[in-house]
């Protein structure tokens, strides 16, 4: 598989979030796949952000509850702005499920 990437603006349960983007193509499948972190309720598509808020929740006795959340569909032959449409559409239905079911498992 080869992979591009970079980030884009989204909205999650009404709040604005960043994440990171990519395209992966191998073996005839073209896929755009947003991704994000949550760490113990909050949002962030940095690496390095999320390490610090899972060294200083640690430190600060509150767990390391985290998570990676990847959204994606398939590209075939649609225009990046359908696909982008796609997934936003998908953020929109689906994006406060995810972070309900997410706040439902800190500190299991």
């Amino acid at each position: 598989f080869k992979a591009t990437g970079g980030h884009r603006d989204a909205t999650i349960g009404g709040e604005p979030v960043r994440l990171n983007t990519a395209e992966l193509v191998g073996d005839g499948t073209r896929l755009q796949a947003w991704h994000w972190y949550w760490i113990n309720g909050r949002r962030t598509s940095s690496d390095h952000v999320a390490k610090l808020y899972t060294a200083l929740d640690r430190l600060t006795g509150r767990g390391d509850d985290s998570a990676v959340v990847i959204v994606y569909t398939p590209m075939s032959d649609a225009r990046d702005a359908q696909v982008a449409e796609t997934l936003s559409e998908f953020l929109s239905a689906a994006g406060p499920s995810i972070e309900a079911r997410l706040n439902a498992t800190r500190g299991r």
